[in-house]
């Protein structure tokens, strides 16, 4: 079995921002993950750093467990039109990039 990452990264609708946060950690994640293939979900919000723009995008990160990304991705796809959306996200925020595991985790002691 395949490993992946699917980042997603999206921001609130300007007025929207606690809808937005509410839906996405009770109900969003959630739905995801009941799909075939993701196994966890987890969200992270920008930090300021002096000098660095952090912006206004929040990643949600996907851990994917499949026999290929295409099947995991396709189930997405298809299920994606029937799950409830806030009405604080912004669909043209959206941007993803899916990462595959190319090693052994390493832990720290």
């Amino acid at each position: 079995m395949a490993r992946f990452l699917l980042m997603a990264y999206s921001s609130p609708k300007h007025g929207y921002e606690q809808d937005y946060h509410t839906w996405y950690q009770q109900q969003h994640l959630g739905d995801v993950v009941a799909l075939e293939g993701f196994v966890g979900a987890s969200r992270y919000a920008p930090v300021t750093i002096s000098g660095i723009d952090a912006g206004n995008q929040f990643l949600a990160v996907y851990e994917i467990e499949a026999e290929s990304h295409e099947a995991a991705m396709q189930t997405l796809v298809e299920r994606g039109s029937e799950m409830t959306m806030s009405p604080g996200f912004d669909p043209e925020s959206v941007k993803m990039q899916l990462f595959k595991s190319i090693g052994e985790r390493v832990s720290g002691s």
